[in-house]
């Protein structure tokens, strides 16, 4: 393995683990940037287009994770559980939304409010043990806001409607920039470790 091969493939934890690998968080950004919008001019949407939206980000994230986690021989083996069992947690949780779309506000609030509390305390003890080497800021910022919904979701799982549906395009947005913001480090990164 060449000199820059190694430095690429290093490990770093999360997403973005080796040359090429920030392709998939930046689509998956893109995405979810998408999905964001799709909500915010749809302002009339359903608690079903809503768990539908959901479920879609959520699946995708799910299976980015668990197939980053297997592909990349560079990660810690307790990083890579930890990663398998969000990203498994993450598709298992998209299911239940795509499963009774119809369910009740407080029972999707709740849902929500777990993973989003589970996930983003996962990326916050990334950023901040050193598992992360790029992209700290992103992964830290992605943690607290992902934390912060969770937490705010949680604490009142009896939101109207149009509360979570702001409350979700918030966290759309949100984690879809800061996704992307990511990749791009890593990409940035990725094209100095070759270049130089």
């Amino acid at each position: 393995m060449t000199a820059p091969t190694r430095a690429a493939a290093r490990h770093t934890g999360g997403l973005l683990e080796a040359p090429g690998q920030w392709r998939g968080p930046l689509g998956l950004g893109v995405a979810t940037v998408a999905l964001g919008i799709v909500l915010s001019v749809w302002p009339e949407a359903t608690l079903r287009v809503l768990a539908v939206v959901v479920a879609i980000q959520l699946l995708a994230t799910g299976l980015i994770t668990v197939v980053t986690a297997l592909a990349t021989p560079a990660v810690d083996s307790a990083v890579r559980v930890l990663l398998m069992v969000s990203g498994i947690i993450a598709v298992i949780v998209g299911l239940v939304c795509l499963r009774a779309p119809q369910q009740t506000v407080a029972l999707l609030g709740l849902i929500l409010g777990l993973w989003w509390t589970f996930k983003g305390l996962i990326e916050m003890v990334r950023a901040v043990s050193g598992t992360v080497t790029t992209a700290r800021g992103a992964t830290f910022g992605l943690g607290l806001v992902t934390t912060a919904a969770g937490a705010f979701v949680l604490l009142d799982p009896q939101l109207s409607f149009t509360i979570l549906l702001v409350v979700v395009e918030v966290w759309l947005f949100a984690f879809g920039f800061l996704t992307i913001a990511a990749a791009l480090t890593e990409r940035s990164e990725e094209r100095r470790t070759f270049s130089g």
